[in-house]
């Protein structure tokens, strides 16, 4: 195969991937998300897609904009135990660097459902293992 050949099947492969939401989310992103939890929620990411920027996204300077779920362990007063829970995140990058914002406002909702973002439950399973 042709050098050149490769390069296009190497760059054509990248945007499927990226396209498909299968990129992988920075390192310095994911982090932005992680340090707004406690190791003993032991918070992880369960979904990530990188979305199209609307144009109010790219005239207030965002780079680029993922949408982000993370479980974590949480109490519930309501079940009297621990549950696995999820939480949405936008994680923008600027000029200044990564920032992660969880989702608070319907505006926000509103937002994430619009971009086409994964939705998940806020409860993803009873009981969280491990916790003594």
């Amino acid at each position: 195969m042709k050098p050149r050949m490769i390069l296009k099947a190497v760059a054509l492969l990248s945007l499927i991937l990226l396209v498909s939401g299968c990129a992988r989310l920075p390192g310095e992103a994911e982090w932005q998300v992680m340090q707004h939890f406690s190791a003993e929620e032991r918070p992880r990411l369960i979904s990530m897609a990188q979305v199209e920027l609307t144009p109010e996204e790219a005239t207030a300077g965002t780079e680029e904009l993922w949408c982000v779920n993370v479980a974590y362990v949480c109490w519930s007063c309501d079940y009297q135990g621990f549950l696995t829970c999820s939480s949405p995140w936008f994680i923008r990058k600027t000029s200044g660097g990564w920032e992660a914002v969880g989702l608070t406002s319907s505006d926000e909702q509103e937002l994430w459902e619009t971009l086409g973002c994964p939705i998940e439950d806020s409860v993803v399973s009873m009981g969280a293992a491990g916790i003594q």
